[in-house]
């Protein structure tokens, strides 16, 4: 994601009981937090973490980042908080922005009262801040998921699974489905090129034939082109990688051109989609269920409804299983930067997420969580379970 705008970063303290009555959207939750600013000081016996992310962003969804993130640190603190000391969030946004990634990670890393990192969000943020936090600060990325981060840094850790694996299973599924012909359609951008590589060469080592691979700019593509080309070749499945936006345009070309063949989407895709008619019968991956009734899911989906009255996504989801993952570390290591590296890296590691068990190898997300949804009725439905086990 790119922002071309230059943006003056700031950190926020925000306090544990935060009101999030009236954060309904990102633009309210953004302008609350700013006027945290200056609150006070940090309290002395509080351990405080960082929160990165692009939290500016004027979609919902970076919201629910940053709110996944607040529910774990909530949920730490009405249980006594964490080695009998009350947690503190302080907050950066990095804008999504290598450069802005990269100053957000030195004034973590220059401050010494943080002792680990829920974030980054983004890819090419966290691109660009992962060698700063190399051997001094542990950070834990929430929806992070370029293959080029895995075992980058013995200090980088993330919860959502990597491109390249979720390529794979995709593919997996595809070719179990005997959807033996396939087009892959993606947007020309890093995600969008790791996604379709992994999923092709995971299809055509278990027998599949890749009919068409293509590539578009984002908002720069007549998308009804591919349509017809998919009408004339009627490929099995069609793999399409983009955002929400490009994924509307290509749905409405596919019922428009009368496309029979079946519609991956990608992870970026949101809940938001299932209510655009032309979406129905589409598969997406999502790392959050809906319907998932294991007992940390049920937790986590009442407190989002109990704060917003809608059911939460996978972005959230991953958020809070990122700072789980982190309040876990500093119960098992110590409030040391140190001791959370440590328990993060340890073979024995694991914490009980939304999105099924989180452990880590290699600083990647071991196993799968979540699964593949189908849109029926104007919602996703669970269609599959990935097992958490590897």
């Amino acid at each position: 994601m790119r922002l071309n705008t230059a943006v003056t970063m700031s950190l926020v303290t925000i306090r544990a009981h935060w009101s999030y009555a009236r954060a309904i959207v990102v633009g309210e939750w953004f302008a609350l937090s700013l006027l945290a600013t200056g609150c006070g000081e940090a309290s002395h016996d509080a351990i405080r973490i960082g929160g990165a992310g692009w939290f500016s962003s004027p979609t919902v969804t970076a919201a629910d980042n940053l709110v996944g993130i607040q529910i774990a640190v909530d949920e730490a603190n009405a249980a006594g908080g964490v080695l009998g000391r009350r947690l503190e969030l302080v907050v950066a946004d990095d804008h999504g922005v290598g450069t802005d990634a990269a100053r957000v990670a030195e004034q973590f890393v220059n401050d010494p009262s943080i002792v680990a990192v829920v974030g980054h969000s983004i890819s090419q943020a966290m691109l660009g801040a992962v060698s700063i936090y190399d051997g001094h600060l542990a950070a834990v990325g929430s929806t992070t998921t370029a293959p080029g981060l895995t075992n980058v840094s013995h200090w980088f850790f993330r919860a959502a699974r990597s491109d390249a694996a979720l390529g794979a299973q995709l593919a997996g599924f595809a070719i179990a489905q005997h959807w033996n012909r396939i087009a892959i359609l993606y947007e020309n951008d890093d995600y969008g090129r790791m996604l379709a590589r992994s999923f092709r060469s995971r299809a055509e080592h278990l027998g599949g034939t890749v009919v068409s691979n293509d590539s578009f700019i984002d908002g720069d593509s007549d998308l009804t082109i591919f349509a017809k080309m998919y009408a004339r070749l009627q490929p099995d499945v069609i793999v399409v990688i983009c955002t929400d936006g490009s994924a509307r345009a290509f749905l409405q070309a596919a019922v428009a051109h009368h496309l029979k063949s079946h519609i991956i989407g990608a992870d970026g895709w949101t809940a938001s989609l299932a209510t655009t008619p032309s979406a129905d019968g589409v598969f997406v991956p999502s790392a959050f269920l809906p319907d998932d009734n294991r007992p940390r899911a049920e937790y986590y989906r009442e407190r989002f409804r109990a704060r917003y009255g809608r059911e939460p996504d996978a972005v959230s989801a991953l958020a809070y299983d990122a700072a789980r993952a982190v309040i876990a570390a500093i119960a098992q290591g110590g409030a040391t930067r140190q001791g959370v590296q440590r328990a993060l890296a340890s073979k024995e590691f694991v914490v009980d997420g939304a999105s099924g068990a989180v452990r880590f190898k290699d600083g990647d997300r071991v196993g799968s969580g979540g699964g593949l949804v189908q849109v029926r009725d104007g919602k996703f439905n669970t269609y599959l379970r990935w097992p958490d086990e590897p």
